[in-house]
């Protein structure tokens, strides 16, 4: 009796511990050229997976909060939960960076300047919160109603601005000086529901589209020139955050709904 409670115990334990490595609403991913693995954040079974190069899945992270937004900075994997923003060693897996934002109403994307910033959407305050990671200090970025429901960042080191889409109805993406606050530029859109944002070497900016009904997306890519997108993707199932990664030139998108993530060549997405 004894060996089968064993027996049961270590298969259920199994189980579990392989039900979690799963993808279950995944919200955002990037990537590590020095683990050479994407970080996968998961809204319902609150952690980050990490899939190595192999495909292989693993628990990096059991964070016990909707995970959203990543970004990396100085080998940190800094991740969006629920109101706090959160730090993990990328070799030790080490929890090395915890800070709550009690004001907070609704957080989401993350993004770094690569200077020791990150800047975090909030779509329920409609602002930006731009903390000092060594400091633990922060500000609101946005001056009142400047920017309604902000979600996907951007951050161009040539241009020192963040770029920004929002989540209403006719969507648009934004501009913004970094030190001010100030609006620099609006580009207005009739496309709904932006969620993620991300821009490659060649300057195309790449962001999803929800439907109104939030029950389908799309990917739509913006030329440096181009006045109206192009379609990439249509009637996906739930394209949440985007990234690019330069060195695979490789844009990494996330599909919530599917449960999977994919990475391709900007040239060859279909």
């Amino acid at each position: 009796m004894k060996n089968y409670y064993f027996i049961l115990h270590a298969f259920l334990f199994a189980t579990a511990r392989l039900y979690s490595q799963e993808l279950e609403l995944p919200e955002s991913a990037t990537y590590d050229v020095g683990t050479k693995s994407f970080y996968i954040s998961n809204v319902k079974s609150k952690n980050i997976i990490k899939q190595n190069e192999k495909g292989t899945k693993s628990v990096f992270a059991q964070v016990d909060a909707q995970c959203l937004g990543l970004t990396i900075h100085n080998n940190t994997l800094f991740v969006v939960a629920d109101d706090q923003i959160l730090g993990y060693d990328i070799k030790t897996k080490k929890n090395t960076f915890t800070f709550a934002i009690n004001e907070a109403k609704q957080l989401n994307d993350i993004t770094t300047d690569g200077n020791g910033t990150l800047f975090v959407s909030d779509k329920g305050d409609h602002n930006i919160y731009k903390i000092n990671i060594k400091d633990k200090k922060y500000n609101k970025l946005l001056k009142p109603n400047s920017i309604k429901c902000p979600n996907g960042l951007y951050y161009d080191k040539a241009s020192k601005v963040l770029l920004v889409c929002n989540t209403v109805d006719n969507s648009s993406i934004y501009t913004v000086d970094t030190k001010s606050g100030e609006i620099i530029s609006q580009f207005a859109t009739n496309y709904s529901n932006f969620d993620g944002l991300a821009v490659d070497k060649l300057g195309n900016m790449y962001v999803t589209s929800w439907s109104k009904d939030w029950k389908t997306s799309k990917l739509l890519q913006f030329g440096k020139t181009a006045k109206q997108p192009k379609t990439l993707l249509s009637n996906t199932k739930g394209m949440s955050d985007l990234d690019y990664n330069p060195l695979l030139n490789q844009l990494i998108m996330v599909f919530s709904f599917e449960g999977k993530i994919k990475a391709a060549f900007t040239n060859q997405i279909n």
